[in-house]
């Protein structure tokens, strides 16, 4: 598939709501082995009339000798004073979906000085053998068949990574385990597209000049100045119970974007300006 000429992100349809954060953010200097030990950091954004910080997130990928482990570090804002703080621990296999076969999980609730609520505590455990998964919540275990592929929210921005380095990646099946807890069967990676979107530029007012005949009109255009190529590579992520999930990587297997209805995540390695 043929890289195709350098576009703005607000020319991509999925990029579109979230092309004022996007404003300033400069392209990587250097991609991290995607196979490799990573930590990334992203901010999340509500996608309302304009981009707003709502929360962040957290990985960090510990290559081990059958897979590795993932920590995940999620917050989200709840309200005036308070977030709620979701981590995690996952052992994964080391197959392309990031398959997880162990996962431990606390989500508390904060005000802003840092100090816990025991409003919205939690404690959830789980495992999973290859075809059913166990979650250990308040003392009891509850089965959940899940089938023989399987991945998971955080474990997909594992995944497109080290597919984006694959010349020709292929479609996968699989099942979705959804916030550590709930399994959604039916769902699908593939292929979206590859192509070139400049990253980094500033949008800026610029007063057009139109001469007719009985006069001079101005009006104002928001136009991008400055920014740099970059080739990327995009997936696209359906199944059922859930909204399409778009993951944007550099062909060096760096994930930057990901965009979901009204939520993105876009990678902090540099400034951003909702």
């Amino acid at each position: 598939m043929a890289t195709r000429d350098a576009t703005r992100a607000a020319d991509h349809f999925s990029l579109r709501p979230l092309a004022r954060a996007l404003q300033g953010l400069p392209p990587p200097n250097q991609a991290p082995d995607p196979t490799g030990a990573w930590s990334s950091e992203f901010t999340l954004y509500s996608l309302n009339i304009r981009p707003w910080a709502q929360g962040s997130l957290k990985l960090t990928r510990s290559p081990e000798t059958d897979g590795a482990v993932l920590t995940s570090d999620y917050v989200l804002g709840c309200g005036p004073g308070v977030s709620f703080r979701v981590k995690g621990e996952t052992r994964c296999e080391s197959n392309q979906l990031a398959t997880p076969k162990m996962w431990t999980v606390t989500s508390r609730q904060h005000r802003n000085d840092g100090q816990e609520t025991h409003e919205a505590a939690g404690d959830l455990r789980g495992t999973y053998d290859g075809q059913r998964i166990v979650l250990t919540e308040y003392g009891r275990e509850r089965p959940v068949e899940a089938g023989p592929l399987l991945t998971w929210n955080w474990g997909l921005f594992d995944a497109v990574q080290r597919l984006a380095v694959i010349s020709n990646p292929p479609p996968l099946e699989f099942a979705l385990l959804d916030h550590f807890d709930q399994v959604k069967p039916e769902q699908a990676l593939r292929l979206r597209k590859r192509c070139r979107v400049t990253l980094g530029a500033k949008l800026i007012v610029e007063e057009q000049k139109t001469e007719l005949e009985h006069g001079t009109v101005f009006r104002p255009e928001h136009v991008e100045r400055g920014g740099t190529e970059v080739d990327c590579v995009v997936f696209e992520h359906t199944g059922r119970g859930i909204l399409p999930i778009v993951y944007w990587c550099t062909t060096a297997g760096y994930l930057l974007m990901v965009s979901s209805g009204l939520e993105a995540y876009v990678r902090q390695d540099g400034r951003v300006k909702p």
